[in-house]
């Protein structure tokens, strides 16, 4: 593949000579050759496959959004700059099938966007709404260059539990309790992440990052799709998957499913380099945007266990998750022993009996209670 010094020389050449050509340097391409540079590097320290592939589709997006700009353009400099351009996007989209699973993933992705979304999504609720305004703002700001390092965006969760013990918040009317939490306007958000100095934060992830949380079904099983294998939710029990069990927080799985049925899952234990918890929510898979469906999961060995819309970020309603469950059920999941909680109607009963209608409230029921201890 056209290495970064390479492209850069080859589009040197692209440039004309002439009035001012001295003055001319690599301009709206520099994005490009960097992308493709921190492919290059990536690939020497051998890093994973996830992030070398995150950078070449940097590579890739880059190579599209300079196409975009100059279209229309036929300016000697830009025809000749275009077939360079042109030529490294195609060498980039061979490149990537070095990565089979990713490039399973990543057209799994396509085919399911393409096919439009399947229905009205569900947006973040009450103060929520200013932690996806405030990720949006970072990126437009260009905060996010590396598509391989880690997002964050100012955390309301923690905001909420921690603000009002946190002597730097405490002239704010929050703080003083003036303001209930939800009331909170954007402005007065931003206002408690600047005074926090920005301690309190969440995991927002790219399309590429979230990629690796991916999860598919395919015979009726669920399974994680960049590594092709099972998901097996092994060692927790049913409940504590949930988040309903002693376990705490760490042992929950949580899911957010987009509005074109992509479904992403992760075990809220991920930890920095230095060991430290990253907070995680169900805004985190989705970076923010709009939901079908999300709450906590259990898988076992691939088989759905349990799932429920328990999430304050969305709060997704009992029509929601019904039809999230009849899409999996058209797609061969078997929901006559599968635990559902409904946050929204208080409920805790079975998967086949709630898809007809019967919301009898089955928490204490014998059966339930050995499906939730189930550990697989």
């Amino acid at each position: 593949m056209t290495s970064a010094a390479e492209f850069e020389r080859n589009i040197e050449k692209a440039t004309k000579k002439g009035i001012g050509s001295s003055l001319k340097g690599p301009g709206r391409t520099a994005p490009i050759a960097a992308a493709l540079r921190a492919y290059e590097e990536s690939e020497a320290k051998n890093e994973a496959q996830a992030e070398r592939a995150a950078y070449l589709y940097q590579v890739i997006k880059n190579c599209n959004a300079w196409s975009k700009l100059k279209a229309g353009e036929t300016s000697g400099n830009t025809a000749t700059r275009r077939r360079v351009v042109v030529a490294l996007y195609n060498e980039a989209q061979l490149e990537l099938r070095k990565y089979p699973l990713i490039m399973k993933a990543l057209d799994q992705y396509a085919r399911r966007k393409a096919g439009g979304p399947k229905r009205q999504g569900a947006s973040l609720k009450d103060v929520y709404v200013h932690e996806g305004q405030a990720y949006k703002n970072l990126k437009a700001q260009g905060q996010f260059v590396d598509p391989a390092q880690p997002r964050f965006a100012p955390s309301a969760t923690l905001f909420h539990s921690n603000a009002h013990s946190d002597p730097r918040a405490g002239g704010t009317a929050f703080a003083q309790g003036q303001t209930p939490f939800n009331n909170l306007s954007f402005e007065e958000f931003m206002e408690l992440d600047r005074l926090l100095a920005s301690q309190y934060q969440v995991l927002y992830l790219s399309k590429m990052q979230r990629l690796s949380y991916m999860a598919a079904i395919e015979g009726g099983r669920f399974y994680r799709v960049t590594t092709d294998s099972l998901l097996d939710m092994s060692g927790t029990t049913v409940e504590d998957d949930l988040g309903q069990g002693d376990a705490g927080e760490s042992a929950t799985a949580i899911f957010a499913c987009d509005r074109y049925g992509g479904l992403f899952i992760v075990k809220n234990d991920m930890k920095d380099k230095d060991g430290n918890s990253i907070q995680l929510n169900h805004s985190t898979l989705l970076a923010g945007n709009e939901v079908l469906c999300a709450g906590t999961i259990s898988v076992k060995k691939g088989v759905l266990r349990g799932v429920t819309n328990l999430s304050g970020h969305y709060r997704p309603d009992t029509d929601a998750l019904k039809a999230l469950l009849r899409d999996w059920q058209g797609e061969g999941v078997n929901l006559q022993s599968v635990i559902v909680l409904d946050g929204l109607l208080g409920i805790e009963t079975v998967a086949a009996k709630y898809l007809t209608g019967d919301h009898k409230d089955r928490a204490n029921e014998f059966l339930m209670k050995g499906l939730k201890k189930g550990k697989g």
